[in-house]
């Protein structure tokens, strides 16, 4: 009703009506309030529209309305003060949006990187704080480097890891690398190899729908895509490389690229629809006015010289094959392409409208001054342009004309006929958007005047600004409450005369006030005027919260300040106070309660609430969440304080799993994340992507000042490091090499430098040298072709020309070859073969020696090193030792001269040993073979073992070890024999020495049982009970078979285990939590092969677990045919395992 009164009003659910303004819109959001008007925004809690600002800081005396301004959207400031505007360098942490609008939608609106946290402020998105489902898809659209964390029933996101390698089975979905699918049990990249199996796959819908980059393989399967001219069949022949369209030529039989114009010219494709059934963007070919075989790509509307091509222009718009021409044409269509037979303004509009360009229809003056003939259709024009009254509907901007009987003008309030269509108020409002009234006349319209005071009778409606006005009898009043008509004798009257009047004493009415209104609530007051509120019983003028007598009126203070009712303690009387984090009951113990209390508040000690401000202020765990400026906080348990949360409180082991958590960190040591550094201080390979002088590269043969190597260098092109030899420019890539001062990309040999440079081009290896022996000319660098294009009498020349060459000696260059090839000094100096290392030792040098005595090159030997011991020796070459001075080459110990000699180096058959002159050896001292008996100190095994590895002790010197049977001692027995664990019987003979007696072979657990030391020895096998309990009751000592339970005790895990000889074992599982022997057949599927040892495997043909059976190889087979034979080896389960030659049982107990 308010609505049809006047479009300046709206209701509001009661009886009366308000103006229709930014703050009345009904459903406040942003797109409502934007659409009622322009000018209008929303508060930040979507509680109303307001007037929006045309700066955020228009807001700041308001913060509630701080929400979006003309600019762009807003934000609050740290204390909530004051509007600022939302800059691009905002943090998720630093969004302020005011107490209880925190949500993922409203973070996310702000900055799509951001997400809220919890109810108490926004943080940047990462995988881990992702919620609700979690499907690849999900977690994508939260992040593109989010994955799910399982195949089925995901619970949460994580961040993809860079190989699909790296996945479980359960978890195979995406890498960064792509799509992840399980092969077998492993997760592997998704390929179009992958695809399987291949007969399933044999159409390109089939392989593209598998992987989009694939297409069909030409005897099934799927392939990658390649180029339109390698595909051999129509079937292949769909999308190439880059995912253009091909097209298959079914007369050449040849799949080429796709354009209309390669189509091919047959009678196939002769028509516009053939042509577009290939691809909507082709038309048929024309030639002289008529179709030709093939097809071209549509061009405009007036290139076409048939009607068949006539339907779309290159861009899309509609064509017509125009016959109102004198010579029909192909024209875009406008409204002059209409057919003359269109003869109303409708039929016009709806034959051609654009957003720009409406049609209306053509009026043709009658030669004999009669009506306008209509027919056919233009483009509208200014309203005074149109003759006839069909035409006059609106103008060429769209608005409206009004045609007054004879002419047609824009469409106003004076155009409206003197007639009886217009003689009242209601019919001339309806006429031009209420605008209008009717004329004194009685008859058409007028502007409504600008006051009541002017208008007549008939008009006295509502003023142009829409105050409603009353006709007194004798003229008409703009209505208020004291003008009231003398027959107003009620309140609800008086509201009906005008909204917000009441029945006063003095006056027939007058304006409400909040004193009128008898409510007990806020709320209710509220209702009533908009600044009262209530002592209890009536409504009273709102103030300020200190102002307010009773708690249901301490709500809010008339500048809309919160307020709180403090109640009674002792002989303090109750009162109402501003709400501040301060005035919090005690009762409020968790941050979330203290953040939906009020503003900025967070928890204490002892409870209550107090205002946040940075981390290191708050002094309770519960309450270290974040601080006032956005900061999150972390609660250092360590050092039992709160502190700002940083790098090193996420978890991550890579650049990209750290960056993914907060912008600034990278991976750290311990798998935890740290702060990003400039490249040079970065240290860990897998941090060093980029750092904070930007991107970083990782150079692994770099050798660091404490020896070590790998090192982090900011990169962007070889230029970026300084390095001025080839050799540590190559480091970076093999694309770069220096030009004596720096790195510099690699070019044509014949355009690189001669300043160490010339090394490698494009165009492969390269050589500089003069162009002549001993010319003055400068050097040139070009494509290597021999060392004979280097011209220089030195090595150390003919290595700068290449290092593949050293010199003659006399005419240049020669190349690199066997010490023994050079026949000159001068080129004497390394082979071609560089340091040769056999299993880890260096068996040949490398280097060169000139023998002056035959003048002739040889390969470095042990003679020509030096070393003071046989390590130093050894190390440079291995059939080297040292004499204690010089290298010496290794020879048997006997053929050691000197002591020096024979205790310095090792022979080439065991330690050595000096024998000093004596008479046992006709007083001559000799270098032979250390034995047992010569180690001194020899009271214990390990110092003799330790001398040489065949001995052991007897308690009193070395011995050679033997058979268990062979020993006499306990020391020698414990030590083991050549033939197994010893257990040793003390002698019981009178006057027999302790721990001497008997050793035997130990031939099963039991027989060890007054032996510890070898029960213990056969731990794998035998558990060990010692000695328990006196006189009747004393138990012997026992050495004893494995249970399980014994297994697990003595080595702790619940293993399998072998019977004494290992020939069968017993397979153990936990059951309830009790270490139990298992049948290995009852294994299942993940636990069959690891739990059995690898004896046993899934039969996947009886679901169960199986021994393992030996390969069963069958015979050849050969055709004579072909002269191809075939060798296949299987097994009836389809599992092909080598096994020992110990076939594994189950040992039942």
């Amino acid at each position: 009703m308010c609505q049809a009164f006047s479009p300046n009003c709206t209701g509001t659910g009661q009886t009366t009506c308000l103006p229709y303004i930014c703050e009345t819109v009904p459903n406040p959001s942003w797109e409502n309030c934007q659409n009622f008007s322009a000018s209008c925004s929303v508060k930040r809690d979507g509680s109303g529209c307001v007037t929006i600002q045309a700066q955020c800081s228009g807001y700041t005396g308001t913060i509630a309305n701080c929400y979006r301004s003309t600019a762009g959207l807003c934000i609050a400031n740290s204390s909530d003060s004051q509007c600022v505007a939302l800059a691009a360098s905002t943090t998720c942490e630093t969004l302020y949006l005011g107490s209880g609008n925190y949500s993922h939608a409203r973070c996310n609106e702000m900055k799509n990187t951001c997400t809220n946290l919890s109810t108490t402020g926004c943080q940047t998105k990462t995988c881990a704080n992702k919620t609700g489902s979690f499907t690849h898809q999900d977690c994508y659209a939260w992040l593109p480097t989010c994955t799910a964390n399982s195949v089925s029933s995901p619970t949460a996101c994580i961040t993809m890891p860079e190989k699909c390698s790296t996945l479980s089975v359960g978890a195979c979905i995406w890498a960064v690398e792509g799509q992840c699918i399980v092969l077998g049990s492993s997760c592997v990249r998704k390929t179009c190899d992958t695809a399987s199996p291949a007969a399933s796959f044999n159409t390109d819908t089939l392989c593209s729908n598998y992987l989009s980059t694939c297409t069909v393989a030409k005897i099934g399967g799927c392939q990658p895509r390649a180029a339109c001219s390698t595909y051999k069949s129509n079937n292949q022949c769909k999308f190439n490389t880059t995912g253009g369209k091909c097209f298959w030529n079914a007369t050449n039989l040849t799949c080429v690229d796709f354009s209309c114009g390669n189509i091919e010219q047959t009678s196939l494709y002769d028509t516009h629809s053939e042509c577009a059934s290939v691809d909507s963007t082709c038309t048929v070919r024309a030639t002289n006015g008529a179709a030709v075989p093939g097809c071209m790509a549509r061009g405009a509307c007036s290139s076409y010289q048939i009607e068949d091509q006539c339907n779309r222009n290159a861009t899309g718009g509609v064509c017509v094959w125009n016959t109102n021409l004198a010579q029909a044409a192909c024209q875009d269509k406008s409204c002059s392409t209409a057919p003359t037979a269109t003869a109303t303004h409708d039929d016009c509009n709806t034959y051609f409208s654009t957003n720009t360009i409406r049609c209306t229809v053509v009026a043709t003056p009658d030669a004999n001054g009669g009506a306008p003939v209509l027919g056919g259709c233009q483009q509208t024009a200014a309203c005074a342009t149109y003759i006839h009254q069909e035409q006059c509907k609106f103008n060429a901007t769209g608005d409206a004309c009004g045609w007054n009987g004879t002419q047609c003008a824009d469409k106003s309030c004076a155009t409206a006929p003197a007639t009886a269509d217009y003689d009242d108020n209601d019919k001339c409002r309806a006429y031009f958007n209420n605008k209008c009234t009717v004329a004194e006349s009685g008859q058409g319209c007028v502007d409504i005047p600008d006051t009541c005071e002017t208008m007549i009778e008939k008009q006295c409606v509502t003023d142009k600004s829409g105050r409603l006005c009353y006709w007194n009898g004798t003229a008409c009043i703009t209505r208020s409450c004291d003008n009231a008509p003398e027959a107003t004798v009620t309140a609800d009257e008086c509201n009906t005369y005008l909204a917000g009047c009441t029945l006063d004493v003095d006056v027939k009415c007058k304006t409400k006030v909040c004193e009128d209104f008898a409510f007990a609530t806020d709320a209710l007051c509220r209702q009533a005027i908009s600044t009262c509120t209530t002592n209890g019983t009536n409504c009273v003028t709102r103030g300020t919260c200190f102002q307010a007598m009773s708690q249901a009126g301490c709500v809010t203070s008339a500048t809309n300040q919160q307020c709180e009712w403090m109640p009674a303690v002792g002989n303090n009387q109750a009162y109402c106070t501003v709400k501040t984090c301060n005035t919090a009951p005690n009762t409020l113990t968790s941050e979330a309660a203290c953040a939906g209390y009020f503003t900025n508040c967070t928890t204490k000690n002892g409870g209550g609430c107090v205002t946040k401000s940075t981390c290191a202020a708050v002094t309770v765990d519960a309450a270290c969440t974040t601080a006032l400026n956005g900061t999150i906080c972390a609660w250092d348990s360590a050092q039992n304080k709160c502190r700002d949360k940083d790098c090193q409180d996420f978890s991550g082991t890579s650049h990209a799993a750290c960056q993914g958590q907060r912008a600034g960190c990278t991976a750290g040591a311990n798998g935890k994340c740290a702060r990003v550094q400039n490249c040079e201080q970065t240290t860990l390979r897998s941090a060093c992507i980029e750092g904070t002088n930007g991107p970083c590269l990782w150079i692994n043969d770099f050798v660091n000042t404490d020896g070590s190597t790998g090192a982090c260098f900011r990169y962007t092109s070889c230029k970026s490091l300084t390095w001025n030899s080839d050799t540590q420019c190559k480091w970076i890539s093999k694309q770069c090499t220096t030009n004596g001062s720096n790195c510099i990309g690699i070019t044509l040999c014949s355009e690189t430098n001669t300043d160490g440079g010339c090394v490698t081009g494009y165009d492969g290896a390269c050589i500089q040298s003069v162009p002549a022996l001993n010319s003055a000319d400068p050097k040139v660098c070009k494509p290597y072709t021999s060392c004979a294009d280097a011209f220089y009498t030195t090595h150390s020349d003919c290595q700068i020309a290449s290092s593949k060459c050293t010199t003659n000696g006399t005419t240049g260059c020669i190349a690199l070859g066997a010490c023994s090839s050079y026949t000159s000094q001068a080129g004497c100096y390394f082979n071609d073969k560089g340091v040769i290392y056999t299993s880890g030792v260096i068996t040949s040098t490398g280097i060169c020696t000139w023998d002056t005595t035959a003048s002739s090159c040889r390969d470095q030997s042990c003679a020509d090193l030096t070393g003071i011991n046989h390590a130093a020796c050894s190390s440079q070459l291995s059939t080297c030792t040292s004499d204690g001075t010089t290298c010496l080459l290794k020879g048997a110990c006997s053929s050691y001269t000197t002591q020096t000699a024979c205790t310095t180096a090792v022979g080439s058959d065991g330690v050595c040993y000096w024998e000093l002159a004596s008479a046992t050896n006709n007083n001559t001292a000799k270098c032979r073979l250390l034995t047992c008996p010569d180690i001194q100190n020899g009271t214990a095994t390990n110092v003799c073992s330790v001398a040489l590895s065949s001995c052991v002790s007897d308690g009193t010197v070395c011995i050679t070890k033997a058979n268990c049977s062979a020993y006499k001692t306990k020391t020698a027995c414990n030590s083991g024999g050549l033939d197994g664990i010893c257990v040793f019987t003390q002698s019981t003979a009178t006057g027999a020495v302790a721990g001497t007696g008997t050793c035997a072979l130990m031939t099963a657990c039991t027989t060890a049982n007054n032996d510890q030391t070898a029960c213990q020895q056969a731990r794998d096998r035998c558990s060990w009970t010692p000695a328990s309990g006196t006189g009747a009751t004393a138990v012997a000592s026992k050495c004893a078979t494995h249970t399980c339970a014994t297994n697990q005790a003595t080595n702790g895990a619940c293993t399998r285990f072998l019977n004494w000889d290992r020939k069968t074992q017993q397979v153990c599982t936990l059951v309830s939590g009790t270490c139990t022997a298992t049948d290995p057949s009852t294994l299942s599927s993940n636990d069959c092969f690891l739990v059995s040892g690898y004896t046993y495997t899934w039969n996947a043909s009886t679901s169960k677990c199986g021994v393992c059976t030996a390969p069963v190889v069958q015979p050849n087979n050969s055709n004579n045919n072909t002269n191809n034979t075939n060798n296949e080896t299987t097994t009836d389960s389809g599992y092909i395992l080598g096994l020992s030659t110990i076939i594994f049982g189950y040992l039942m107990f």
